[in-house]
């Protein structure tokens, strides 16, 4: 009887601290070859991960700018809408322009393999004729 009162404990408070962990919504870019060659259906790892030691991701107020900055008029790609718990300690958000005291300067890195799971959804990321992106709408349906 203690056994299963301690059995039904644990779980109560594991739900409830599952649920209370923050999750965190954050971007990838990625050309559609890459999505397609660097997933296995259970995890993705692209180059930078080999290259770099981590994946490069943005947050909903940063994703336009680097899409802008570093894909201007690129087309083929893929907008990963990633959901990742707040704590994990494979999520780093890191300094990438110098200034320590600006928080716009902060971008979130993810030190390993990005499960498949966390994919919240694909989006088709296409630019306007001047090349710049908008957020996109389109759901890509490999």
């Amino acid at each position: 009887m203690r056994f299963l009162q301690f059995a039904l404990l644990h779980l109560a408070l594991s739900t409830a601290f599952a649920e209370k962990v923050p999750m965190a919504t954050l971007f990838h870019i990625v050309s559609r070859t890459d999505w397609k060659t660097h997933s296995d259906g259970k995890s993705y790892v692209p180059s930078s991960l080999t290259k770099e030691g981590y994946i490069h991701l943005s947050t909903n107020e940063q994703v336009l700018g680097t899409a802008n900055r570093f894909f201007k008029g690129q087309n083929d790609l893929l907008l990963l809408e990633l959901s990742i718990p707040a704590d994990d300690p494979k999520l780093k958000f890191e300094s990438t322009e110098g200034d320590k005291n600006d928080r716009s300067s902060f971008f979130p890195h993810y030190y390993g393999k990005l499960k498949i799971n966390s994919v919240r959804r694909i989006l088709i990321l296409e630019p306007s004729p001047d090349g710049n992106f908008a957020f996109p709408s389109k759901n890509y349906e490999p």
